[in-house]
């Protein structure tokens, strides 16, 4: 059994982030036709590359992990391409890219070009908000996604409410102190909590 995959957030709902983060991500899902550009920072495993997902079900999207190694050339005609196209379906159209800082500045001046030039929207994320070109997030609207924001009894508390719930979903029932030594364990990355359950159930 996959806890990591069980207790993976799948709304809005299941992610630890402050009230203010929660609020604007939620406007943002429910008013398609106002959708901007998103930029999600913070560090590795706080769930900005599962909330990518989650936020661009609904939208006719072109994915692209940064850090795989990608032709420039290639890249960039695909991006512009797809960017310039109508949704077949009507749907808004998101150019996702999971950590953009891992494209060259000239790659992040090419997204911030289309972005001016086409009615595409860009869905990012970052672990490195420095290495972002500024031209590019001025376009964007910036979520700070580092759970430091929240004292650890808040952080801890969510994430149990969130373990919980998922687990119940699915009719399992883990014992309160193994989910809470593999929360403590765990943080601040909470891709290991999900690791450690697996280890220890």
């Amino acid at each position: 059994m996959n806890y990591s995959d069980i207790i993976k957030p799948r709304s809005t709902d299941d992610f630890v982030l402050t009230a203010s983060t929660v609020s604007i991500l939620k406007n943002w899902e429910n008013n398609p036709a106002q959708r901007s550009s998103l930029l999600l920072y913070g560090p590795p495993g706080c769930g900005k590359s599962t909330c990518l997902r989650v936020l661009t079900r609904d939208m006719d999207t072109m994915h692209f992990i940064a850090t795989v190694s990608l032709d420039a050339r290639d890249f960039r005609a695909n991006a512009a391409r797809f960017a310039r196209t109508v949704s077949l379906q009507g749907q808004s159209k998101g150019l996702v890219i999971d950590e953009i800082d891992a494209l060259t500045e000239k790659e992040q001046r090419m997204v911030s070009c289309i972005l001016d030039e086409t009615s595409c929207i860009l869905v990012a994320s970052t672990n490195y908000h420095r290495k972002v070109y500024p031209a590019l997030k001025s376009r964007c609207i910036e979520l700070d996604f580092d759970p430091q924001q929240l004292t650890t009894p808040e952080i801890a508390g969510m994430l149990k409410t969130n373990i919980t719930h998922a687990l119940s979903n699915n009719g399992l029932v883990v014992d309160d102190q193994v989910v809470d030594q593999c929360i403590k364990e765990g943080l601040p990355d909470f891709r290991k909590i999900g690791l450690l359950m697996n280890a220890t159930l």
